[in-house]
């Protein structure tokens, strides 16, 4: 999605062209519109209608920042995304890393908007093994900072650790991060945290008490396939949130640029999967609630299986009979292969 001037130069060799989004169009089609018409410039309206997506609307509130900066549509990132949604669009198709399962609504209006056809094969990952008897997986090649991550969690009971990790690129206002260390110890909660860079770990957390901070890569899908991971404190990056849905963990969403605020909203609104959170004191509260056993909690618990179950089937295979992804790149291999064929002898007609 990111290579877009590709478009042309594949097209003019006669080669077939299609693009792999590593979001979903939920998320996209949100974005790309903003970007393209910018409704906060023009209104001061506090939600705006996306008409791609009928009977959706964003709040102000889930602008990011480089959005609600840009004024105009010379601004150079508006420039930038609708030159990038238009050479996609003149792709021959879109391939998504979601299910229909989680988008197949907003999957049709793309293809509606677009006219290109669409295949969602995701999730474009593997499970985490099933570990005997709920304890970690053992890797006899896994980092120092792996095997401490899934002894520390084998010691804690099921669903009972809070895993917390904003990816590599984000940071959290300044505060906040200790902030909500210091309310989840405040409430004796287990929590994991990731920190791949030095300034991403709170402050003052030292040691395995009732919070573990590894500065540095973890094995994120093992911990979220591990029995004793219970919630996701996210940034709301697309691949984190397919990880965790696959796994079956709720998630609290802290989304804090470019689409994973419409990731967020997707989760939050219309899977129902997370809580939205946008400061430490909300982010504690709701892994409070997320894991908790209030009636809010359970039912977000009981979504996020669901949510997981759907995922797998789509995915998996049985009796011959494949789930939703597989068949979808079952289909987009038979559409390039038919329109291979019928090139003939004229491959410049191939695109």
């Amino acid at each position: 999605m990111f290579l877009p001037w590709t478009v042309p130069i594949v097209q003019s060799l006669g080669v077939f062209h299609a693009v792999l989004y590593t979001s979903g169009p939920f998320a996209m089609s949100i974005y790309n519109y903003i970007w393209s018409h910018l409704p906060h410039a023009t209104s001061d309206a506090d939600e705006f209608a996306i008409p791609e997506l009928p009977g959706v609307a964003v709040r102000r509130s889930q602008l990011s920042q480089n959005m609600l900066s840009a004024a105009s549509p010379d601004h150079p990132s508006a420039v930038f995304v609708r030159r990038l949604a238009d050479l996609c669009r003149r792709s021959g198709a879109t391939l998504w890393n979601t299910a229909d399962a989680l988008e197949k609504p907003f999957l049709d209006a793309w293809v509606r908007s677009s006219g290109l056809p669409a295949f969602a094969v995701g999730p474009l990952f593997a499970a985490a093994p099933k570990p005997p008897a709920g304890r970690g997986v053992k890797d006899g090649g896994a980092t120092d900072a792996a095997a401490g991550c899934r002894a520390w969690l084998d010691r804690h009971p099921p669903g009972s650790v809070a895993y917390v990790s904003f990816g590599s690129q984000n940071r959290l206002p300044a505060g906040e991060a200790e902030a909500l260390a210091a309310a989840l110890e405040g409430q004796g909660r287990p929590f994991l945290w990731a920190a791949p860079a030095a300034d991403q770990a709170p402050e003052g957390v030292v040691g395995e008490g009732v919070g573990l901070v590894i500065r540095g890569w973890v094995p994120q899908i093992e911990i979220l396939g591990h029995a004793a991971t219970g919630a996701f404190v996210s940034h709301c990056g697309w691949n984190s949130l397919l990880e965790s849905m696959r796994h079956g963990v709720p998630v609290i969403a802290w989304p804090l640029g470019s689409e994973q605020f419409y990731n967020a909203k997707l989760m939050a609104e219309e899977l129902r999967v997370c809580v939205e959170v946008r400061s430490a004191v909300e982010a504690a509260a709701a892994v409070a609630e997320v894991m908790g056993k209030g009636e809010r909690g359970r039912e977000i618990q009981r979504r996020a299986r669901e949510v997981a179950a759907e995922l797998e089937a789509a995915v998996s295979e049985s009796g011959g009979i494949k789930g939703a992804s597989l068949r979808a790149l079952d289909e987009f291999v038979e559409m390039v292969v038919l329109r291979l064929s019928d090139c003939g002898a004229e491959p410049k007609g191939c695109t």
